[in-house]
């Protein structure tokens, strides 16, 4: 009888890399690659509100570079002392490089992930276990970019000495309070959302509103909507072939088949890591099916 490959949980970081090195492949061959970093040096320049397209704030090469040093963060974190891979990895990880195509960069996610390894070192953890919580705490990064070039107005003044301790001060905030928060919203909810983050994240935005703009008087930016089509063909194509190796990968890995997929379908999807209530194949197979589900 043939023995079954058990193929580790310790691969979802193979996936996260490989992942990562196709957004830069992708950067070096779109037509407008020669645009790639004044216009990913623009994205970081500009102000981060999520109905902003980095698509067109920057260009396709620069966003893309942008995700790609996104996910090289992302992915370099997973190696630190401490870390455990499993499925909220993987949450935090696409979360992460998803939203580094608008509201995501590279710089200002760095005092948020700061915060979080800040808490850890306070609590005396090892810094690995802090890794998700540095993700999932990026969610307010559009707020972190507009603390570095505007705040207190709406006029862009580029980066100053000031703009750069408050991002900082408030990053770190941001970073250390989610850490806490993301501990305690599973009590919250009982498991019935797989948004955890999104309770901590969510009231602290209502905290900083009150403390740097209400309280202060400080006006609050207008809501600029700069939005493309999305490249519409170009994302069609990278994300059907990112999907499709997902699926083969998993249908190999799986010894060329799609048993077990069905047991995840009939799954609540409560209080379950799938990454380990199924397997890492499985778990390919889902992303890849649904994402095609999605393009399509």
């Amino acid at each position: 009888m043939k023995k079954e490959r058990v193929i580790p949980v310790q691969s979802l970081r193979a996936v996260f890399i490989l992942i990562t090195v196709l957004f830069y492949l992708a950067a070096l061959i779109v037509p407008d690659r020669s645009d790639m970093f004044s216009g990913f040096l623009t994205i970081l320049g500009s102000p981060a509100q999520l109905t902003k397209d980095y698509f067109v704030i920057g260009s396709v090469s620069g966003t893309l570079l942008n995700a790609g040093l996104v996910g090289t963060m992302c992915c370099a974190m997973m190696f630190l002392p401490g870390y455990v891979v499993g499925g909220a990895g993987g949450i935090a990880f696409m979360l992460t490089v998803g939203f580094s195509f608008f509201g995501i960069n590279v710089l200002n996610i760095l005092p948020c992930i700061l915060g979080a390894f800040l808490y850890e070192i306070h609590k005396h953890n090892k810094i690995g276990a802090g890794v998700n919580f540095a993700m999932f705490a990026t969610g307010l990064t559009p707020l972190v970019s507009d603390l570095f070039l505007r705040y207190p107005g709406t006029e862009i003044r580029g980066f100053t000495w000031m703009g750069f301790a408050l991002a900082l001060f408030v990053g770190v905030f941001i970073g250390f309070t989610t850490a806490v928060g993301c501990s305690h919203s599973p009590k919250v909810h009982k498991g019935h959302s797989i948004y955890s983050a999104a309770l901590p994240i969510g009231l602290m935005a209502f905290i900083l509103r009150v403390f740097l703009y209400d309280t202060t008087g400080a006006e609050l930016p207008p809501i600029e909507a700069v939005l493309g089509d999305g490249e519409l063909l170009f994302s069609m194509v990278y994300f059907g072939a990112l999907f499709g190796l997902c699926i083969l990968a998993g249908f190999w890995l799986n010894g060329k088949s799609f048993r077990g997929y069905e047991k995840l379908w009939k799954h609540t999807g409560h209080g379950v890591d799938y990454t380990h209530a199924f397997s890492v194949p499985i778990v390919l197979l889902n992303i890849g099916i649904f994402g095609l589900f999605v393009v399509g």
